[in-house]
């Protein structure tokens, strides 16, 4: 097993510049996190499998010479930049499959995990989509506007507030995967 990241900076041998460096980071426990992202702590707040930590230092070509000429950096070619062309290409295709009385991406995937899971906190959905607590509580709330999720007590803890499907979304929610697969096979 790897060791734990180190925090010294590495410096190109021909400058002094700092350099792209890649480490191993070592699992936490045994179980892994099916909505692992780099960087993002698993759903039970460790982290998920062992996987490569880049640091944020950067080494430029050409023994640390400044870049000049705007051709040495191609934006098209740049992942960051792909990655956001695709996502929005799927939004776009996710939009016009599923119609104008579909839930956006965000909400299918919200209601997903509620099918899959059953009745979940708020802060246990939004650790299962990876989303960030008021994004969470906007989806929550407009699912509710829309009929398709209900908040409630928990039935062995009554502090607790869980959100789950409603007979609607249940019907809805077959069309929909059928809808979501057709997405993704055009998406790809």
């Amino acid at each position: 097993m790897a060791s734990a990241p180190s925090t010294g900076v590495a410096r190109s041998p021909e400058s002094s510049r700092p350099m792209l460096r890649t480490r191993m980071r070592p699992a936490a426990g045994p179980e892994v996190c099916s909505t692992a992202i780099v960087g993002v702590p698993c759903c039970d707040g460790g982290d998920s499998s062992p996987r490569p930590v880049v640091s944020l230092e950067t080494k430029r070509s050409g023994g640390g010479a400044p870049v000049d000429d705007p051709d040495e950096y191609v934006l098209e070619e740049q992942v960051g930049h792909l990655l956001r062309r695709a996502y929005q290409r799927h939004l776009a295709l996710f939009q016009g499959i599923m119609g104008e009385d579909g839930p956006t991406s965000m909400q299918f995937a919200a209601l997903h995990v509620l099918w899959k899971r059953g009745p979940l906190s708020q802060n246990l959905l939004g650790r299962a989509l990876a989303m960030d607590p008021p994004t969470v509580k906007g989806v929550v709330t407009r699912l509710m506007a829309r009929g398709l999720v209900e908040r409630g007590r928990d039935a062995a803890d009554a502090r607790l507030l869980r959100v789950a499907l409603t007979p609607a979304a249940r019907a809805a929610l077959p069309a929909w995967v059928e809808k979501a697969r057709a997405v993704t096979a055009a998406t790809l």
